[in-house]
């Protein structure tokens, strides 16, 4: 869940870089297609790392916020997918954004994040999360003990 917090403090800093001060559609617009470098009409990983400052460690956190803000789960960010960020507050992440990363993490669709889950999304992530990180970041987020990750433990995450 360190990765999770990282990428909200990712999406905040992104969403300002890109010119979330922007409010209007063609400000919008013109921060859009800075990071949409190949034109394509969708923001990629690749494309997100270059806004990121080209440091691959950035993915873990880069995937979380294209799973979080990818309403129609292309794996990319469209111009309206982006303009969702722009607008809805620097940083700020609705239920239904923390949903899409839940489910993300919860692939067995349980309900729960169970801890094979979570270590298999951040290896998928290319995440370095040590054992120990990992152990530490699910007894934090288990508030009731019973070894996974409710979506409203999940929730409690996040504030």
């Amino acid at each position: 869940m360190k990765t999770f917090l990282c990428a909200t403090a990712l999406f905040a800093g992104l969403a300002f870089a890109a010119g979330a001060q922007a409010q209007d559609a063609g400000q919008i617009d013109a921060a859009f297609s800075q990071l949409d470098a190949n034109g394509d009409g969708a923001v990629d990983l690749p494309e997100m790392r270059m806004m990121a400052g080209g440091d691959s460690a950035a993915d873990p956190r880069l995937t979380l916020m294209i799973v979080m803000l990818d309403a129609d789960g292309s794996g990319t960010l469209s111009r309206q997918e982006f303009g969702v960020m722009m607008t809805s507050g620097q940083g700020q992440i609705t239920e239904e954004q923390s949903r899409r990363l839940f489910d993300y993490f919860d692939s067995d669709g349980s309900g729960d994040i169970n801890r094979s889950e979570a270590r298999a999304s951040m290896q998928q992530m290319g995440s370095g999360m040590s054992e120990a990180d990992m152990d530490a970041a699910m007894e934090a987020a288990d508030s009731n003990g019973d070894g996974a990750i409710s979506f409203d433990e999940f929730l409690r995450q996040q504030g």
